[in-house]
């Protein structure tokens, strides 16, 4: 089959270099440890055939499962091009079938191991931040959002490299600590927002080799009260008698707003009574956002933080300041996604519908001609393109990797 499609001339001159049956071999072994939840003798296309096509149906713009079976209609001679003529599209049912009961951690981690292994390698240096998003249209019967994923993603890369599912917000304290131990933290930096700072979250991290910043407030009453009175009562004497304190102001004017950061930090939490109960704690911080409208109305946020660094203010700002990144891609997951308008919430549809919204995401940004395209452009350009460009650069990305 193959030789056949390099002999004839195709419109599809991007497909031409793929040997078909290699490249279904490599999506094999890229989902080798998912199982398989169909019964075997009904089974008309293969395993790997049909993770192939929902990957594709989504990065092309398929936001649904319905929208996943429309994808493989209307692009069906693209489809017969790359699989042969005696291609048909699956059934809805089948598509259906498999996202609703195909193992959801499973198929989580073959993702993210792709990127670990492929594209991010040792984590000494680098950002991790942690933070969770609802999918918020996936309801149960009695109307709840019971689908709650914690995401661990790379700041330098802007990469997801982890993720864990929970019932609950509330549940994600004990989520991250199970998400911590599928990755090698080893020399990385933990960034986490209140709901992680929690004594035995700061001693995981500690534990496996990393450091941790992570915010304070009044889930911790008496460690954020005593951070607090500290702060005030040293500003009021102008951190005259403070030691190992450090300052840094940045001032950035950005659509008609003016806005000003001043990050303090105390390398010395010895006047705090519970220091002692969480694992090699450093530094406090207090960062003091005010933000001046264009019609001069002032507004004023304060945040503090606890971490086991000792670095300057700016240092530490910086920090503070990158893990929001991890808001740009539950942005994208909303907006070019569509995932809270996602109504899917039959067994396991919710979370294997959004593992291929994440997987998107990640091979956009680890291929540098996608990243540079852009989610929404890029996802344009495959379901309009009539040369299969960006396809090819799909299967390229992530089943030509060599170690598969």
């Amino acid at each position: 089959m193959t030789s056949q499609l390099q002999q004839q001339k195709s419109k599809f001159a991007n497909l031409e270099t793929i040997d078909t049956q290699q490249f279904l071999n490599s999506v094999q072994l890229f989902f080798q440890n998912v199982p398989d939840p169909r019964v075997k003798k009904n089974c008309k296309y293969s395993f790997s055939q049909l993770l192939f096509l929902m990957l594709v149906a989504v990065f092309s713009g398929a936001n649904t499962i319905e929208g996943i079976h429309d994808y493989t209609v209307y692009k069906l001679e693209f489809l017969r091009e790359l699989f042969g003529d005696e291609f048909d599209p699956p059934s809805y049912s089948t598509f259906w079938w498999l996202l609703t009961r195909m193992n959801p951690e499973a198929f989580a981690e073959a993702f993210t191991k792709w990127t670990r292994d492929c594209h991010v390698g040792n984590l000494a240096g680098k950002q991790l931040s942690l933070d969770g998003k609802s999918l918020r249209s996936a309801l149960d019967a009695n109307g709840n959002c019971n689908t709650h994923i914690v995401h661990a993603w790379l700041h330098e890369q802007g990469l997801l490299i982890g993720q864990k599912k929970t019932n609950e917000k509330s549940n994600e304290i004990t989520a991250i600590p199970a998400l911590l131990s599928q990755i090698d933290i080893n020399g990385a930096t933990v960034t986490i927002d209140a709901a992680g700072c929690q004594k035995h979250i700061a001693e995981t991290i500690c534990r496996q080799g990393g450091d941790y910043l992570l915010a304070v407030k009044n889930n911790q009453p008496t460690l954020y009260s005593e951070i607090v009175t500290l702060f005030q009562d040293a500003r009021k004497d102008g951190f005259d008698y403070v030691l190992n304190c450090d300052m840094n102001e940045q001032i950035e004017k950005k659509s008609g707003r003016i806005e000003k950061r001043s990050v303090t930090i105390i390398s010395d939490p010895s006047e705090i009574s519970v220091a002692d109960q969480w694992k090699d704690l450093e530094t406090l911080v207090e960062v003091i956002n005010e933000t001046t409208s264009s019609k001069g109305k002032v507004t004023k946020e304060i945040r503090y933080y606890i971490s086991s660094l000792i670095e300057s203010a700016e240092q530490i700002g910086n920090r503070a300041r990158a893990h929001w990144g991890i808001e740009s891609m539950h942005w994208s997951l909303d907006v070019t996604y569509r995932e809270d308008e996602s109504q899917a919430n039959v067994l396991h549809g919710a979370l294997n519908l959004g593992t291929l919204r994440r997987a998107c995401i990640n091979m956009v940004k680890s291929d540098p001609g996608l990243k540079k395209l852009g989610f929404a452009k890029a996802r344009r350009q495959a379901m309009w393109g009539a040369d299969g460009m960006i396809i090819k650069k799909v299967i390229d990305s992530l089943f030509g990797v060599k170690s598969f």
